[in-house]
């Protein structure tokens, strides 16, 4: 049998009510400070992790995002050299993309543009002192924002589009108006 039957109905009682709450608090006593520690541990163990496994995939969704970008910089400037029909170091000039084509061979590029496009511009900000300015059809190029030269953009020629391109990616660069330039020649 077990031990509550062999115990009257008032130990029990006792058992339970008085000496069970005594033995809890007791045993409380003992483990609070282990469990609170415990407790510690464990939190601080997985806001430890969380932090080092945000950090890692901050880290390297910003190398993604800037592989990406550079990428599609990339992409975008090949697309506008292929329809403005910029001869790219290292492939020939008589090779002719469909844009060269149906431009009718269009040579009207000043050599100085073509030689200040072998040259990467070492400020994104200031004019190549070098390269001297072609023809760009817009008054007052080099003092103009980026979308001040934007809405100039549609009233030139093909050609004329072509000699601004050269002359933004050797100089100052600005996507803005090389985007727009790409747009103009779809």
């Amino acid at each position: 049998m077990s031990e509550t039957n062999n115990k009257s109905l008032a130990e029990y009682l006792l058992d339970v009510t008085l000496y069970l709450p005594i033995g809890i608090l007791q045993v409380l006593e003992d483990q609070i400070p282990k469990l609170i520690d415990r407790g510690e541990t464990v939190v601080t163990n997985r806001i430890s992790n969380a932090r080092i496994i945000g950090e890692f995939a901050f880290n390297m969704g910003e190398k993604q995002l800037k592989e990406v970008g550079a990428y599609l910089s990339k992409q975008l400037q090949d697309r506008v050299e292929s329809r403005l029909g910029v001869a790219k170091p290292g492939k020939s000039a008589n090779s002719t993309s469909s844009f060269d084509t149906n431009l009718t061979e269009a040579k009207t590029t000043p050599s100085s543009a073509k030689s200040a496009k072998q040259k990467k511009p070492t400020s994104t900000s200031s004019v190549n002192p070098t390269v001297p300015t072609p023809d760009l059809h817009i008054p007052d190029y080099n003092e103009l924002s980026a979308s001040q030269v934007v809405r100039r953009l549609s009233g030139l020629s093909i050609e004329e589009l072509k000699v601004v391109y050269d002359y933004e990616i050797a100089n100052r660069n600005r996507q803005t108006i090389i985007n727009r330039i790409y747009q103009l020649t779809e």
